[in-house]
């Protein structure tokens, strides 16, 4: 079985952001492919719009895809390295 993470802030999502996982998904073809999105990134910058906004996003961008959203690091306080 093949898994793929996509992580990023994605604040906001943009298409380039759907095209690359596109690609991905085409190429390798995973069973599964989630996005990650982080909720404090290890640049030291902190995202502007809040973390339920950016799930929000996700939802509605991916809500006719095959892509999935994986939210744990959305829940965590420290920085994410994914």
């Amino acid at each position: 079985m093949k898994i793929a993470y996509y992580g990023g802030v994605f604040d906001p999502l943009h298409f380039g952001h759907l095209r690359s996982v596109e690609q991905v998904y085409e190429t390798i073809k995973p069973d599964f492919l989630y996005f990650l999105p982080c909720h404090l990134p290890n640049n030291g910058k902190h995202p502007i719009t809040l973390d339920e906004h950016r799930l929000d996003m996700l939802e509605i961008a991916l809500g006719n895809t095959p892509y999935l959203i994986d939210e744990r690091e959305l829940f965590t306080e420290n920085k994410n390295y994914t």
